[in-house]
């Protein structure tokens, strides 16, 4: 009969908190003098919120003004208990409550990015995009990234446009558009959003993060009736939206009957250019869109045109306290096109002690950067990431996101291998090696007790790297330690399979699967040491109903070490 037990810990099981941040941020078209109150993921941050106001300071009230408008600063705390947050995207949410969300008339959200690889998904909205598309939610209850939870507004202006497949075959980044206003409010504003299409209509529950733009009437150009002229107003988005081709729209809305825009109907002879196929959806305010195929607003959309070619930046980290480290890994979430545009990384470190900075290196996103001896991180710039972005096409650019671009250093603490420290860790509380694993205690059942162990274990040891296994074990008659097996001595186990160990240079991605095995009477013993002043019971032990494994890693470079996974642990008889 066997007992086993299969150990291992993966890199998602480990939760990553996400650090500290101060923002500046606006709020608009809440209702007007009211008193907001600030979430992240639902948790109330109002103490760390405040004006924008000279003097004002975290915690005073944030007030809307006439036309529903604030602004300010909000400090995201990183501290344990409630004000603790994981990585990801953060839900920054402001209501009218200070008693939840739930208890919220008012709401207006968005989303802070605040991690790095493998944890977007650029597939949004029918395009691509390195943000999550924003959800409308007019119920406080639930999230606003839960689909289901979403209600559809007030119908705004809509107008369909057609990315084409021939004229733009990898797509286009759309920067704006310009509209034609034929009359304005003199209080009230008028805002831009563009919307992914849904069954041939505008979406009625999600816009492009990024593409909501509002403008004050101070900034709007009306007619000029005198000179019989109409000038252009330009939206602008936060940052250029990737299209890819196919059909989309963007929507005007305000809370103001005072707004006319120019159009065109066909026949009218007055549509001068219609590069773009499209619908002119106007308000029904029934949750159902009506097009007019008749019908288009009088716009421009304005396009990216970029230089062909490469352009490199640098970023770098501010001033920190010191920390050192000997493992650096970048996180960035960016989108290529292939042979036609891309990302490429250079990593420079500091030397700690000397303060002299490396070369820099290439390294891909999500590996580590090769680092040589201990680095710090102190002084304003001790980490610099260039940065070189490149296309061949005019119409597109690799993206990335700033937000998006993280890094992680780990001070790693490993000894390379010598007979000395391995000997140490035949002892019961553990040596002087510095990177061990230890599975937890594993007990047999009645009438199973076993004589003998085997371990297998999927093993990555590059050069100058390796492992040791060592196992320890209580016998059922054996109560002679008074603190049960943790009192007993470890003993190394063999490799038996392969014949000699197994080695990956520096590939981090080859495994092989290693047998280490002893029998008896490999693990009898005698309870001759750390016998409790108090036992009656002494002998020889050739039998055992718990068992525990410990795995010991050995480096010779810190930055260069030895894995395992998938291991399994067997009882024998």
């Amino acid at each position: 009969m066997e007992e086993q037990v299969q150990e291992s810990t993966r890199l998602s099981d480990i939760p990553v908190f996400a650090g500290s941040e101060l923002l500046a941020f606006g709020v608009s078209q809440m209702p007007p003098n009211i008193a907001i109150y600030t979430y992240v993921n639902g948790v109330n941050i109002s103490p760390f919120t405040g004006p924008g106001n000279v003097g004002a300071v975290l915690g005073d009230a944030v007030i809307t003004d006439q036309q529903g408008n604030a602004s300010g600063w909000l400090y995201i705390p990183s501290t344990e208990g409630q004000y603790k947050f994981l990585t990801g995207e953060i839900r920054l949410t402001f209501g009218d409550s200070p008693n939840g969300i739930e208890n919220c008339k008012y709401i207006s959200e968005s989303i802070l990015m605040n991690h790095g690889l493998d944890l977007v998904d650029t597939e949004q909205g029918g395009t691509i995009s390195l943000r999550r598309t924003e959800k409308f939610r007019t119920n406080p209850e639930g999230s606003s990234g839960d689909v289901n939870t979403t209600q559809a507004r007030l119908d705004p202006l809509a107008q369909t446009f057609v990315v084409d497949q021939t004229r733009y075959p990898l797509g286009l980044f759309m920067t704006g558009v310009n509209l034609y206003i034929y009359t304005k409010d003199d209080a009230l504003p008028l805002a831009v959003e563009l919307r992914p299409m849904s069954n041939g209509k505008p979406s009625t529950t999600e816009y492009f993060n990024g593409s909501f733009v509002l403008k004050q009437p101070a900034s709007i150009n009306a007619a000029d009736p005198t000179a019989g002229t109409t000038l252009a107003t330009a939206f602008i988005f936060d940052h250029p939206i990737y299209l890819t081709p196919g059909e989309y729209a963007f929507c005007v809305t305000t809370k103001s009957d005072k707004y006319q825009l120019l159009s065109a109907k066909a026949g009218d002879g007055k549509t001068v250019k219609q590069p773009f196929a499209g619908t002119l959806f106007k308000p029904q305010n029934t949750g159902e869109w009506v097009g007019d195929n008749t019908e288009d607003l009088t716009f421009v959309l304005r396009k990216a045109k970029f230089e062909t070619g490469s352009s490199t930046f640098t970023v770098q980290t501010k001033a920190l306290n010191n920390l050192e480290f000997n493992r650096l890994r970048l996180l960035s979430t960016e989108v290529n096109f292939g042979d036609t545009a891309g990302v490429t990384y250079k990593v420079q470190t500091t030397q700690a002690g000397t303060g002299l900075a490396s070369e820099f290196k290439e390294v891909a996103a999500g590996d580590l950067a090769k680092v040589i001896g201990r680095q710090r991180a102190r002084e304003i710039g001790d980490i610099k990431v260039q940065i070189t972005m490149t296309t061949k096409n005019a119409d597109v650019s690799p993206m990335l996101d700033k937000q998006l671009l993280k890094g992680q250093i780990f001070n790693t603490r490993i000894l390379p291998y010598s007979a000395d420290v391995s000997d140490t860790e035949l002892k019961p509380n553990h040596g002087t090696a510095r990177s061990r694993y230890i599975s937890k205690v594993v007990s047999l059942d009645q009438d199973f007790d076993s004589t003998g162990l085997e371990v297998k274990v999927d093993v990555n040891r590059k050069i100058g790297t390796d492992i040791e296994v060592f196992a320890r074990v209580l016998s059922r008659n054996d109560s002679g330690f008074s603190t049960g097996i943790k009192g007993r001595p470890w003993t190394r186990i063999p490799l038996v399979a392969p014949a000699i160990k197994s080695f990956a240079g520096v590939n981090e991605r080859l495994f092989t699967t290693e047998t280490y095995r002893v029998l008896e009477p490999g693990l009898t013993y005698q309870n001759t040491a750390n016998v409790a002043t108090n036992a009656s019971v002494t002998g020889t032990f050739k039998d055992f109903s718990q068992y525990q494994v410990k795995i010991v890693f050995y480096a010779n470079d810190p930055s260069i070490l030895p894995k395992i996974k998938n291991l399994v642990a067997t009882s024998l008889l």
